[in-house]
């Protein structure tokens, strides 16, 4: 791009950063990463720009650039992608090092943008380890809760879900890394730690464990996930977990022999009373 090209770019930078300025959405952190997307857009591709004649002032044309957004459904995708994006590579750098562990001119780095336009859609470091848990939590709610449709045991689906975890290219749960160091971490962050496993626990409960039975069994599967992962040994989640397994469908056969019984026992009495 030439020079002069360059310094058309930066004014419509200028004058899209005016224009997002506005707060017509509910999000404003949503709203920040449409209008990241379109800066990136407007330095790629010169037909997001409308370039009037322009006006001349003391003998010098003044140019003038109109930015244009997309409507409707591309609008949408553009938001969703640059949100994500960022908010991506947070969760990777968490899940390996922790709040520490990663920083906006990293973040910037894998985006593809500059450092400060991570900081106009999250302005602080501790706003976007919160994002980051917050979403985590929310996709680990809902899956647990799909998976719970096909397979009502939860100590199977829990099991199951951590060592997902266990197996794939992240290998540790952004949450249990960050819960780790809880005592250390910044207020808004640790009440997303926090949200995370109370999230755990009152699924649990609600699948009919005790408070007890709960936090026994979620200490065991995020130790698991910690002590595999440390001494780099996929297998120790596997013997850390059986016998819990074992247990549960073991409670689930009698449970069901229970539910056969009492089905045939009202059975008999309904043929007593009939003759």
């Amino acid at each position: 791009m030439s020079r002069a090209g360059g310094r058309l770019v930066d004014a419509c930078e200028g004058a899209a950063v005016r224009l997002f300025e506005a707060s017509d959405l509910e999000s404003g952190v949503v709203f920040g990463a449409h209008r990241l997307f379109f800066l990136r857009k407007l330095r790629i591709k010169n037909h997001f720009l409308s370039v009037p004649a322009g006006r001349q002032v003391n003998g010098v044309v003044k140019r003038t650039a109109r930015p244009y957004l997309p409507k409707g459904r591309k609008q949408e995708l553009f938001m969703s992608d640059v949100l994500n994006a960022i908010v991506d590579s947070a969760e990777r750098r968490i899940r390996a090092g922790g709040f520490s562990g990663f920083s906006f001119r990293e973040v910037a780095a894998d985006v593809g943008v500059k450092s400060s336009s991570v900081h106009y859609y999250f302005p602080t470091k501790e706003a976007l380890a919160a994002a980051v848990i917050h979403r985590y939590t929310d996709f680990v709610s809902e899956l647990v809760d799909k998976q719970l449709e096909s397979d009502p045991d939860p100590i199977k689906v829990w099991t199951k879900a951590f060592r997902g975890t266990l197996h794939s290219d992240v290998r540790m749960c952004p949450a249990t890394v960050m819960g780790a160091a809880s005592g250390d971490l910044p207020t808004e962050v640790a009440t997303e730690v926090q949200r995370f496993f109370r999230m755990c626990l009152d699924k649990l409960v609600k699948e009919g464990l005790s408070q007890k039975e709960a936090a026994e069994f979620l200490a065991t599967i995020t130790g698991a996930l910690v002590v595999a992962n440390a001494i780099d040994d996929k297998a120790l989640y596997d013997r850390a977990t059986t016998e819990r397994l074992k247990a549960s469908a073991a409670a689930k056969r009698s449970m069901s022999r229970v539910n056969v019984d009492a089905r045939k026992s009202a059975a008999r009495g309904s043929r007593r009373t009939a003759s």
